[in-house]
């Protein structure tokens, strides 16, 4: 389920631009790397956090909520998203492994994220 809400996702994304299903697309992934977790795969959960904070990094960096973004809708009328995720998608994937109460999980998103803080700074 979580694959085909990812597909989804990714297949409502007009080429080159974000829109605000990729806000829930990092949340996706990060309960995707839970249950790679849960099913003993610790690579592969480590992975899908990696994407998770790809897919938040590159939508808070051009964050847009226009309904018009959104591949095949049609948009006459100006027409935006809003949620409670959290102020970024950053945010949001944070308090998603937050919420999932996994201190293994918790560990490698802490992980993730101070590895790629390092390679940032290079």
């Amino acid at each position: 389920m979580l694959n085909f809400g990812l597909a989804l996702s990714n297949g409502l994304r007009r080429e080159g631009e974000t829109n605000f299903t990729d806000k829930t697309s990092g949340m996706l992934y990060a309960c995707l790397a839970y249950s790679e977790l849960m099913d003993g795969n610790a690579v592969g959960a480590e992975k899908a956090l990696l994407q998770a904070k790809l897919t938040a990094e590159r939508f808070d960096a051009n964050p847009n909520y226009s309904a018009a973004a959104i591949r095949f809708v049609p948009c006459d009328e100006s027409a935006s998203a809003y949620d409670d995720i959290g102020a970024t998608a950053a945010e949001g994937v944070r308090n998603t492994v937050c919420s999932l109460e996994s201190a293994e999980l918790t560990k490698i998103w802490e992980r993730v994220n101070n590895d790629e803080k390092r390679s940032n700074k290079e």
